[in-house]
């Protein structure tokens, strides 16, 4: 079995970070969360009015809790309304979720920009979430000024844009200082990459290791990486299986597959079919195409396993639908042999040949097939290859 996967996904780690935000939600702790803008001045009475603002936000979102929204929603507009941030942000989350009133984007925004210039750092988020693709300067303004006070979403992906090569400050510095895991795994791939980020595989290993050390599972995958191909650090596999494993476990697929990858060829860890087709189909299990493709082959061969052609055919499949070319090719094979499936020179050339449009050494099986085909079926092939589209399989249960 080929090491199909054995490069580093560092460079891919970015855009997947970037994935990992969502707006924030309208819960109890955002609805009490003190806000953090700042003021020369203390005020007694603006002071106790948001105390008594707070109390029937504690009331409103006790309701909210028992999915009484209308009743929370008398509550909540009358405060909104006389220009308390934390009501106008919940009360733009109300339109936006459509709780106890219609769903409405636009009244959505309109309560977020008035909370937003109210100073509540979460509706500053949201407002530069919903100005990205729309008027990227006006996002800027808008996590700068969530940045500023301190909030470290803002700041963390203020960082990843000046990483990717646009005119944002190193933000994610100051996440990092103050102790966002998020932050400190980008800071780290900052370090790492060859970008305008002056690149430092010492500094780049300390900050990925700090984010791995406390349970950040795309750090320990990494962590793992770098000791498995010996980047920044010495080539080791048995530190690569430990970071790999912590990943695993946390349900990383990518380190679920690489882990079995490692048992299968016993490095770092003692060889054992059995315990890297365990990790292969926790991570086929979650559509991952590599494994899936690998426990195909499992199957085929019989290795940690009662060999069962079926089987092999269902996760070749299943490999084969994402655009995998290996496991098209073995696909194929099994239609042209019928081991598992009805032997069909139809579909054999169809997946042989799409394996070959991906891989021009396939094209000579392809063409042997042909030989024991008709015209009629050859243009239904081509056709059913023409027509295909990869589509990615979403996580099983």
């Amino acid at each position: 079995m080929k090491k199909i996967q054995k490069t580093l996904t560092l460079v891919f780690a970015i855009i997947v970070l970037s994935l990992s935000f969502t707006k924030a939600q309208i819960k109890s702790t955002t609805i009490l969360k003190i806000n953090n803008n700042k003021s020369s001045e203390f005020n007694p009475d603006k002071h106790l009015a948001e105390k008594k603002y707070d109390k029937q936000l504690e009331k409103a979102q006790t309701l909210i809790d028992k999915k009484k929204y209308e009743e929370a929603l008398k509550i909540i507009r009358p405060i909104a309304e006389k220009g308390y941030s934390k009501a106008e942000f919940i009360l733009a989350g109300m339109y936006y979720n459509g709780d106890g009133i219609k769903k409405d984007k636009k009244e959505s925004i309109k309560w977020t920009e008035k909370a937003a210039k109210h100073g509540f750092v979460d509706a500053q988020f949201n407002l530069a979430m919903d100005y990205i693709g729309v008027d990227n300067k006006e996002s800027l303004i808008w996590f700068k000024k969530a940045a500023e006070q301190g909030d470290v979403n803002s700041q963390y992906i203020l960082g990843m844009g000046y990483l990717v090569g646009n005119d944002f400050p190193q933000n994610y510095k100051e996440a990092a200082e103050q102790g966002d895991v998020n932050s400190h795994y980008a800071l780290g791939i900052g370090y790492f990459v060859e970008n305008d980020f002056p690149q430092n595989y010492k500094k780049a290993l300390k900050w990925i290791k700090k984010a791995a050390e406390q349970g950040h599972p795309l750090a320990q995958t990494t962590l793992g990486e770098m000791y498995d191909a010996g980047k920044a650090v010495e080539q080791n596999y048995k530190e690569a299986a430990k970071w790999y494993r912590k990943s695993a476990e946390q349900g990383d697929a990518i380190a679920q597959f690489n882990l079995a990858l490692l048992y299968y060829e016993g490095e770092g860890v003692t060889q054992n079919y059995k315990k890297a087709l365990k990790w292969y189909r926790k991570s086929a299990m979650q559509g991952d195409a590599n494994a899936q493709h690998n426990l195909g082959v499992f199957y085929e061969d019989g290795r940690g396993i009662t060999q069962n052609y079926k089987k092999a055919v269902k996760w070749y499949r299943k490999s084969a639908m994402q655009g995998h070319e290996s496991a098209q090719y073995n696909l194929g094979l099994k239609y042209y042999y019928g081991k598992g499936v009805s032997q069909n020179y139809v579909k054999a050339h169809k997946w042989i040949n799409l394996a070959a449009s991906q891989n021009s050494e396939k094209t000579k099986a392809r063409d042997e097939i042909e030989e024991k085909m008709t015209t009629k079926q050859i243009a239904k092939a081509q056709k059913l290859a023409s027509e295909f589209v990869p589509k990615k399989e979403k996580t099983q249960k």
